[in-house]
């Protein structure tokens, strides 16, 4: 009785894991699109039809997916489609909080448009939530990373964790769309926004079980341990983010709060490819 309770805890706990691998997944394919003025545009011209094409294709997509490599041993059609249905599910969740903190999804905007916007950054979401659970995690058969613990330094850690962080934002940096966010967005979704980075990082690096995450010894290298490896992987995404501002001319007459205001959000996915990248690379 009690293994069977061990093992039920041990299965509950594996997809929680797995549903934060994929949320962070989903963000990392979705965050070019979320952050992209042509795409919020979509959500005026985009007709029903081309809407329920579109989710149907992905949905199939999905149980294809959750078929060969999903979340849980799916072995039966039901359970494959069960399994596609909550991938898109957290593909919507993921989509629709995102952009809400961007700003776009305002009290303003009619249904319609809502609805339309979150549909089509929750479809993009969903195959990066299919493919972060499945393939940015450990390998339970093998007991997890086969590579033996690596003894890296902080130079070393540092290093790749600012080229993961540089490798994903590099291009969102030149973009208008951050200057229109920094200037738009509210305090209080800054604030959550901020929040949000930290707990993904803290997820990422101590957490969802991510490749990578047991090849190095003790786990976490900055003191304070997983709110301290935390604490500074976001301090890393700052820093990246206001130096690529800065690089670009963001930062010339503007005001203070405009200029923090871009930096922690470009900062949100500058801190999840540096915590990511300081794991798989």
């Amino acid at each position: 009785m009690a293994t069977s309770g061990s093992s039920d805890s041990r299965a509950i706990s594996q997809t929680l894991k797995g549903y934060g691998r994929g949320l962070v997944g989903g963000l990392l394919f979705a965050l070019a699109p979320l952050y992209t003025t042509e795409v919020w545009w979509q959500g005026f011209i985009a007709t029903p039809r081309v809407l329920l094409l579109a989710t149907a294709v992905t949905f199939g997509l999905l149980i294809a997916y959750a078929h060969f490599a999903g979340i849980h041993d799916s072995d039966t059609l039901r359970s494959e489609v069960l399994e596609a249905m909550e991938i898109l599910f957290l593909g919507f969740v993921a989509g629709a909080v995102v952009l809400k903190l961007l700003g776009q999804i305002p009290s303003s905007l009619s249904f319609e448009v809502a609805v339309n916007r979150i549909v089509l950054e929750g479809l993009v979401s969903s195959i990066g939530v299919a493919v972060g659970s499945a393939q940015l995690g450990q390998n339970p058969d093998s007991g997890g990373d086969t590579a033996p613990p690596e003894k890296r330094g902080l130079v070393h850690e540092f290093a790749y964790s600012g080229l993961g962080a540089i490798l994903i934002v590099a291009g969102f940096a030149t973009t208008m769309e951050i200057v229109v966010i920094g200037l738009e967005a509210p305090p209080w979704a800054v604030f959550a926004t901020a929040v949000l980075t930290f707990l993904l990082a803290l997820g990422v690096m101590s957490y969802f079980d991510f490749r990578g995450s047991k090849r190095m010894e003790g786990g976490c290298i900055y003191a304070g341990g997983p709110l301290g490896d935390a604490a500074v992987t976001y301090a890393i995404g700052l820093v990246a983010s206001a130096g690529l501002l800065w690089g670009v001319g963001r930062f010339e007459d503007v005001a203070l709060a405009p200029a923090l205001f871009m930096t922690v959000y470009l900062a949100f996915p500058a801190t999840i490819g540096a915590a990511v990248g300081r794991l798989i690379l």
